[in-house]
């Protein structure tokens, strides 16, 4: 098995920041500017970012195509989750993502489409209380549609 420092070596993506991969965050207008909490996110390195950091970046949809395996990866590990908003906010904004991110054949969208049905199968067993009527709803029609577009 290798180690960190080897895997490291072999894909220098998780080690770096998304001020690294993509440049400098630009200024310009302000209503295009990204918030704080997503400036200081882009100078974490990707397999160091914390789940609200992760969700502040797909929200504002910075990065995606580095954060996605790393959100997904988060996310699967306890998809209803409360990150910051609701159970399941984190799975929900994975979801929301652009569909050009998780194309068909591509890791990514295996990835997403274990998760999905993996937080769909754990539904049954989560109290009244630690449940969000809307995320769900989202994740039945996120599954309904992918099922359309195999």
């Amino acid at each position: 098995m290798s180690s960190r420092r080897e895997q490291a070596r072999a894909n220098p993506i998780p080690t770096r920041c998304l001020d690294d991969l993509l440049g400098p965050a630009e200024g310009g207008r302000e209503t295009l500017r990204p918030s704080r909490a997503a400036r200081e996110a882009r100078k974490v390195p990707l397999q160091q970012l914390k789940p609200a950091q992760l969700l502040t970046l797909l929200h504002e949809g910075i990065g995606l195509a580095y954060i996605l395996p790393f959100a997904v990866d988060v996310a699967a590990r306890d998809p209803w989750a409360r990150v910051e908003f609701h159970p399941g906010d984190l799975l929900l904004a994975v979801l929301s993502t652009d569909p050009t991110h998780w194309r068909p054949g591509t890791r990514t969208r295996q990835q997403m489409v274990l998760l999905a049905k993996s937080a769909q199968r754990k539904l049954a067993g989560r109290p009244e209380a630690e449940r969000s009527p809307a995320t769900e709803e989202d994740l039945v029609a996120w599954l309904a549609a992918l099922k359309l577009k195999k």
